[in-house]
């Protein structure tokens, strides 16, 4: 099968890219990826050998003056599509939906601004993001699937656009090597947050006026990813220490040393940082969204969204229980190397792949998105999705 796939390099939708492209080429398939934006040497080589790649340096729909680059940015998408005789077509962006690609395209819903504001701002998105708003409809009405990665961000859809994701698929990883004698999060030393940074919706600012109303009796906290936006965003902090973006292997050692992720997000499709972090055996400290319990029910200590000393009290309960510390840990590294992997989740996207081709296959579907809309159904009734 020959899948294309879109991706950007501005947040976790490259590492969801890469996963994923991994394991479709280990299972045979053939993969093209177009890239928006200007990834580095460093990132492009983490996709495996032989994998086409084509790039444009474009902004994306969300971004300033991204909406003008649309139309031009679709049929350039299409075009390498067709020319490299894909089969179906993998999108990370809603608007290049609605383009002439000839086979089926797949939406996947990773965030959308509408949602950022309500869960951000607590308010509706304002009259400007109209016409973004309408571009993200026609990408999913054009769309033969719309998958979600969590039923949380599904339901998102429903409450701003109208419709919910045929499918959720939740993301996945490839579970770090198992060490024999990995230490328990209790024995550990550091406390971390990774993201970005400068993005509200990652509440790293809560975190930081947590730490501020502790005082003297604040543990230090580091803070890895990027502190500044492509439009300008910027977050400056004087309690966390900050390390700016890291590669993979030293993200990697940052996770192993860490005894508490904290996860002070506000609006969170999914959190792959949480799952890397839970896979190498962190202890979670995660705010009470819903992708969050959706995912990490039983196995994190939770606190009340935006509120930064309840975010500061719980952290210091969890620093001074170390057998429920050790004990979540332990749930969530194990969810996370049993649910949340790589190969689930190329297994439940090939199904829809294949499902969309109409070739029968051994893989099992993601499941279905909750309170499907009724067009959706329909679409499902008449063989077409």
């Amino acid at each position: 099968m020959r899948v294309f796939l879109s991706t950007d390099v501005v947040g976790g939708v490259w590492r969801y890219t890469v996963t994923l492209v991994r394991e479709l080429v280990d299972r045979g398939h053939e993969c093209a990826v177009a890239v928006l934006g200007a990834p580095d040497e460093a990132r492009l080589e983490e996709l495996p050998a032989g994998v086409e790649v084509v790039q444009r340096d474009v902004r994306l729909e969300w971004m300033e003056g991204g909406l003008a680059e649309i139309q031009a940015t679709t049929a350039w998408l299409a075009g390498a599509a067709r020319s490299w005789g894909a089969d179906v077509v993998h999108l990370s962006h809603y608007g290049y939906a609605v383009g002439d690609f000839g086979v089926p395209v797949l939406v996947v819903a990773h965030s959308d601004i509408r949602s950022w504001f309500s869960d951000v701002k607590g308010r509706e998105a304002p009259d400007g993001w109209a016409e973004y708003t309408a571009v993200v409809r026609a990408g999913m009405e054009a769309a033969d699937v719309v998958v979600a990665p969590t039923a949380y961000q599904s339901g998102r859809l429903a409450q701003h656009y109208g419709r919910t994701a045929t499918r959720v698929i939740h993301n996945g990883m490839r579970p770090p090597p198992v060490r024999v004698n990995e230490r328990p999060a209790s024995e550990r030393s550091m406390l971390l947050v990774a993201g970005r940074a400068w993005d509200h919706a990652k509440g790293v600012g809560v975190l930081e006026a947590a730490l501020e109303e502790l005082g003297d009796r604040a543990p230090t906290v580091h803070v890895v990813g990027p502190m500044e936006g492509p439009n300008g965003e910027a977050i400056r902090v004087e309690r966390l220490v900050a390390h700016g973006e890291v590669p993979g292997a030293a993200m990697a050692r940052f996770y192993a040393n860490a005894r508490v992720y904290i996860g002070p997000s506000l609006y969170e499709p999914f959190g792959l940082s949480p799952l890397e972090a839970a896979a190498h055996g962190c202890g979670l400290l995660l705010s009470d969204i819903g992708s969050f319990r959706e995912l990490w029910q039983d196995a994190a200590s939770f606190f009340h969204a935006g509120r930064s000393h309840d975010l500061g009290v719980r952290l210091l309960n969890l620093l001074e229980d170390p057998e429920t510390l050790d004990a979540q840990a332990a749930a969530a590294r194990t969810r996370a190397r049993t649910r949340y992997t790589a190969a689930r989740m190329a297994d439940q996207y090939e199904a829809v792949y294949r499902e969309l081709l109409g070739r029968p296959g051994p893989a099992t579907v993601g499941e279905p998105a909750p309170e499907a809309s009724a067009r959706r159904q329909q679409a499902v009734a008449d063989g077409r999705d």
